[in-house]
Parts: C-alpha cells; structure tokens; sequence
C-alpha cells in the first residue's frame, strides 16, 4: 500500500511539473502569435509535444497503478476507492495533487483556448489583408476612384491581379 501511494505521489507531482512547462510553453506561444513571430512556433509546437507525450505516458502509469490497486475500470472511480484505504492526512495529500493537477489542465485548456483565438485573428487579419490587396474583398477593400473622382464599379476591381 505505501509503494502505491509513494507512485501515485510521485506521478502525480511530476505532472504537475510536466503541467507547469506546458503553461510556460503556451504563454510563450501566445507572446510568438501575438508578435508574429512565426519561424519560433515549430520549436513549440515540438516542445509542447514532448511535454505531452511525458504526461499520457504518466496519466496511463497513475490508472496503471491505481486500477490494478482498486481492480476499478476508471480513474476516479479507482481513485475513490483507493483513497478509503489511507490515512485521512496521506488521503488529504493525494487529493490536494489531484486536485491541483486538475487545476493545472483547466489553465493550460484556457490557454490552449486563448491561442486558439489568437490563431483564429491572424488567420482573419491576413484574409482581410490579402482581399484588400487584391480587390477580392468588397466589404474591406478601399473605395477605387476613377480619374473624374468617381466611385470604380466592383465589377473590374480585379483587373490589377492580371498584370
């Protein structure tokens, strides 16, 4: 029972470090859309993976350990029941892990959530931009006035992207 505890302790404090980095790693993310700076996202994107890649492995390790201490099919369920069988401070302790942990996959989803709409900006902010450009876009492109100081139709406001 205490080596079950002792795992679950230690996997449970090493994803929360593992959450800690990918906080890190996505407010970092967030600085690189917001300054466009492009060229650094793979590095994070590849970083960001690794990170995730840690923390299946550790999430499957933690069921691993608890399940087959419960002989229960899911987590919580597992964790529960496991939970019973401790001491109120040693089951004190795994709940505050737990619960921190969990804690920490809400701010990195916020996050996650956040570059999202970052992402989803500068995708629209360079739509808007090309359509401008090229006279594709109706709604953002600049009125075009002819040499008489009249509005151009829509109908020719293309005619430049044949050049």
């Amino acid at each position: 029972m205490t080596k079950v505890r002792t795992d679950l302790t230690a996997l449970l404090e090493q994803e929360i470090t593992h959450l800690d980095s990918l906080i890190s790693l996505l407010i970092r993310e967030k600085d690189i859309l917001v300054n466009r700076k492009f060229e650094e996202l793979e590095d994070i994107s590849a970083q960001k993976q690794a990170l995730c890649a840690l923390m299946e492995d550790s999430a499957r390790q933690r069921i691993q350990v608890i399940g087959a201490q419960a002989n229960a099919a899911d987590y919580k369920t597992a964790l529960g029941l496991y939970l019973k069988q401790l001491s109120k401070d040693e089951a004190d302790e795994i709940e505050s892990l737990n619960k921190t942990l969990a804690e920490k996959l809400t701010t990195c989803r916020e996050y996650n959530t956040i570059n999202g709409q970052v992402i989803t900006t500068n995708i629209i902010t360079r739509q808007e931009m090309i359509g401008a450009l090229t006279g594709q876009s109706a709604t953002t492109a600049p009125n075009v006035y002819t040499a008489s100081g009249n509005i151009k139709p829509d109908s020719d406001s293309g005619h430049h992207q044949k050049a």
